[in-house]
């Protein structure tokens, strides 16, 4: 696997995006919540429910839970993880879209809001991770909103920390070790079994952006407007654990 394809699903279940993410990346329900209804308060300031877009969805943690409280007249899950996209299916949303987030599959003005949660974006060079938000907007109709959630990297930075272990389910533990190189934050990881034994997982890769670069980057990508916020719609500082860009195009 080259180094541009990392992040895609792999038959051995190394990649970060295989069969264990669900159960690596596990999120509080609590979050999940706040979340939704940040992004519900942003909704009910739009002029109609709108047709929303899932960038990198997954098995639909977020998408499912506008669904189920109808807060959209649609929504359409895209990931590159066809397994993750026949759990989203199983659930209540049903359209799935099998699909590459730098070349999305729908015409232009299809969507109302577009959002890329979960630290979805950064996994590509920067000329991809500009073409995410250039297709973004041009899938947004007029006046459209694109809500990209990110950690927050000055506070990771400031609090580094290079290392960490995390126990999943079945008692197995992935240990981590992360390192800065450059605009990078790189995050190596290995599982341990239960019976000793340590496989090498491929290596998690993520371009640090600051909030100055993401603003250039998406006015550059042609949004009017662009804001952030924390996960709580409140003032964003260093201090905030993520950063909310919200775009209007």
């Amino acid at each position: 696997m080259s180094e541009k394809e990392w992040y895609k699903p792999t038959e051995e279940d190394i990649s970060p995006f295989g069969l264990t993410y669900i159960k690596e990346f596990a999120l509080p329900s609590e979050r999940t919540k706040q979340e939704v209804r940040s992004l519900g308060l942003i909704i009910s300031a739009m002029s109609r429910k709108p047709r929303v877009l899932d960038i990198a969805g997954g098995f639909g943690r977020i998408g499912s839970e506008l669904v189920r409280l109808n807060l959209v007249s649609s929504l359409v899950n895209l990931d590159l993880n066809r397994q993750f996209l026949q759990i989203a299916r199983a659930g209540n949303i049903k359209r799935v879209v099998w699909g590459d987030m730098r070349a999305l599959p729908f015409s232009d003005r299809s969507f109302d809001l577009a959002l890329i949660m979960f630290t979805s974006f950064g996994y590509f060079s920067d000329e991809d991770n500009f073409r995410v938000l250039e297709e973004a907007y041009r899938v947004l109709d007029y006046d459209g909103i694109l809500v990209l959630d990110l950690p927050n990297y000055d506070r990771i930075c400031r609090n580094f920390s290079s290392g960490r272990e995390k126990t999943i389910e079945n008692g197995e533990v992935i240990a981590y070790r992360r390192r800065i190189e450059g605009v990078y934050l790189i995050e190596e990881r290995t599982l341990k079994t239960k019976a000793g034994e340590e496989k090498t997982l491929l290596p998690i890769r993520l371009r640090i952006y600051s909030p100055e670069e993401m603003l250039d980057l998406c006015q550059k990508a042609g949004f009017k407007t662009v804001k952030f916020v924390d996960q709580n719609l409140e003032e964003f500082t260093q201090d905030s654990k993520r950063v909310w860009v919200v775009g209007t195009k």
